[in-house]
């Protein structure tokens, strides 16, 4: 029964083995995912804000010769374009949770997503608080009045895109007739 014994320990042995390469190689897996996933820089969703720049750029500028109206005016700027990438985050939200419910994105895109939405709420209550700042109580209806804009500059976009359309059929229409004449 020293073969039976023995093959039995050579089995044992041989699970033990193959159980701590599976935990060696599983602790070293995940300790490479935490550190790439530290060390990885975030991808950034949007553009750079130009106009949050802009905004700053002229608080801080040297001279005084800044007013009031131009920083009101780039701060309403601000906030139209933070409505803008609020749509997005918004369209893009329900889109990103559909793929990663499917398992077709990885946690890196929606950790960037995360990211970028989390950035954007930073971003509206600074501009609340710079609102504020400038004139008191327009921090509350800043966001309205930049909703407003948004709307009528999406708008006027979409105008724009179906007259370019239009003109676009209008000369295939004529080339097609000066083609028919010929």
């Amino acid at each position: 029964s020293l073969p039976s014994t023995m093959s039995l320990y050579l089995a044992g042995a041989y699970v033990g083995a193959m159980s701590v390469i599976y935990l060696v190689f599983a602790r070293w897996y995940h300790y490479r995912k935490r550190r790439d996933f530290k060390t990885a820089e975030v991808v950034e969703w949007f553009a750079p804000h130009r106009e949050r720049t802009a905004f700053y750029a002229a608080i801080n500028s040297p001279t005084d010769s800044t007013d009031v109206k131009a920083l009101t005016t780039l701060l309403m700027r601000r906030a139209i374009t933070n409505v803008f990438r609020m749509w997005k985050i918004h369209e893009d939200r329900s889109t990103l949770t559909l793929l990663r419910r499917n398992g077709a994105i990885g946690d890196d895109l929606w950790n960037d997503f995360s990211a970028a939405e989390e950035e954007l709420n930073k971003e509206i209550m600074m501009s609340v608080q710079d609102a504020e700042a400038l004139r008191e109580g327009w921090g509350k209806t800043l966001y309205e009045q930049a909703k407003a804009m948004a709307v009528r500059e999406k708008e006027r976009m979409m105008q724009q895109a179906r007259q370019r359309q239009m003109n676009r059929n209008n000369s295939s229409v004529v080339n097609a007739d000066a083609g028919n004449k010929s």
